[in-house]
């Protein structure tokens, strides 16, 4: 599946309220915020290339084989601005 697309409302998230642990994070809805199932791990890349700014990521956010053209973006906000934390029972 495609990365969902950007936020472009300022309302927040509904509250994932999930029961269980994933190892691999939270898959994200059509808005961008955590939904309550588990994102699958991306395969290794195996690459001969030595890439200065890392590699291009594929539809799921997984690196291919290709360099990134420029530096990497900037990481995912952690200041809850846009969604709320996912609240969980398990260790997380």
């Amino acid at each position: 599946p495609a990365p969902p697309p950007p936020r472009t409302d300022n309302r927040e998230c509904p509250p994932a309220r999930c029961r269980q642990y994933c190892e691999h994070g939270w898959k994200k809805d059509a808005r961008g915020c955590d939904i309550c199932e588990c994102a699958e791990p991306c395969p290794e890349v195996m690459c001969m290339l030595h890439c200065e700014h890392g590699f291009e990521k594929d539809a799921n956010g997984c690196d291919v084989c290709r360099c990134r053209s420029g530096p990497a973006p900037p990481p995912p906000r952690t200041d809850n601005r846009e969604c709320p934390p996912v609240r969980c029972r398990q260790y997380c």
